[in-house]
């Protein structure tokens, strides 16, 4: 695990200036000074993707329900909030971590949860806008800060030190560790790079994850602060056509998917998502906020239903229970959060992701 670079008492080397030359033009950037990242707030203004694993330096708070990556990790000390689904189990109240955990299958934190040092998060993880982290946090070598990212002044990038702040003008490709000051706003479209850090205190917020495989239908509506295929999208964008995800997706809350969608095992459906038309499921897909569930929809045989969920206007009221045969939606249907889609199922036009 990084730490925190903090640059000693002398100018930047000439090799510190030649990496950044390759990703920013010099000619925009301040001129280099010595860090200064203790305290303030550095903010994940968008959608941003963990490529590698991501380390907690200091307590988390889950601001809202998330889907944990498979072999994240929740530290001892982490607490698990009331209504959260740990490695398939759900939790009934609020508990404290005595030991290491690792998430190996179906785990959502509900809101209230905290992730203790020591805890990290696993690849594929999205952080949504509304993520905060704490000053001097660890921005390892093979993340990208993308176009529109605010650096403020005392962050250290690539190895140069910026005395005021500066909005990237375009992507940058982090070559050596790099720590963002507090003021500082990552950028939709940005990755983490594996072994980066997370200072504490802070909060993660999530957003709806569409895996590789999956295809976005044509004239889905794509919200503000998604992430298509690597690409950010600044403002609401309708897509012109059927879209292959080919690497990981995610979707800003208010987004709408058209017939024809079809989403790939290892998805997270998190709220603000409306299925505007029929919606395959191809494989295990997590529900990270309650769904309402259209009529006329199929939960496929080995849909796992969370204590708490109501299927066709009966209250599930024992442990969480597994669909041996498809069930069509005929009645009011409200999956709770920690439920699991079994491949195969059907989202009429109507879903909700809320």
């Amino acid at each position: 695990m990084r730490k925190a670079i903090h640059v000693g008492k002398k100018s930047i080397t000439l090799l510190a200036a030649a990496l950044l030359a390759g990703f920013v033009p010099i000619g925009l950037l301040p001129a280099p000074g010595y860090a200064q990242t203790d305290g303030g707030t550095v903010v994940i203004a968008g959608n941003t993707t963990l490529v590698g694993t991501a380390v907690v330096n200091g307590t988390i708070m889950i601001e809202q329900s998330m889907t944990l990556a498979d072999h994240s990790e929740l530290a001892a000390g982490s607490f698990i909030a009331a209504d959260s689904v740990l490695n398939g189990d759900r939790f009934k109240k609020g508990k404290t971590l005595s030991d290491t955990v690792t998430v190996t299958s179906n785990t959502v934190l509900a809101s209230g949860s905290k992730l203790a040092p020591g805890s990290a998060f696993a690849a594929t993880t999205v952080l949504g806008p509304g993520t905060t982290i704490s000053a001097g946090s660890t921005i390892e070598a093979g993340s990208t800060l993308a176009a529109g990212t605010v650096v403020a002044a005392g962050s250290t990038v690539n190895g140069a030190t910026f005395q005021v702040s500066t909005t990237l003008p375009s992507d940058t490709f982090i070559v050596v560790a790099s720590s963002l000051a507090g003021g500082s706003a990552i950028a939709v479209g940005s990755t983490l790079g594996n072994g980066s850090a997370f200072v504490g205190p802070g909060q993660v917020s999530a957003s709806t994850t569409i895996a590789v495989g999956s295809m976005l239908g044509a004239n889905s509506f794509v919200a503000a602060g998604s992430v298509i295929n690597g690409v950010a999208t600044a403002s609401g964008t309708v897509l012109a056509q059927d879209t292959s995800v080919v690497t990981t997706t995610s979707l800003g809350a208010g987004s709408f998917v058209t017939a024809g969608t079809s989403i790939a095992a290892g998805s997270s459906l998190v709220l603000g998502l409306t299925m505007m038309g029929s919606t395959t499921v191809a494989g295990s897909v997590s529900i990270a906020s309650p769904a309402l569930v259209a009529g006329g929809s199929t939960l496929a045989a080995g849909t796992k239903i969370i204590t708490g969920s109501m299927v066709n206007g009966s209250t599930v009221s024992a442990a969480t229970t597994t669909l041996a045969a498809p069930t069509t939606v005929q009645a009011a249907t409200l999956l709770a959060a920690g439920s699991v889609l079994g491949a195969n199922s059907e989202l009429a036009a109507g879903t909700i992701i809320f």
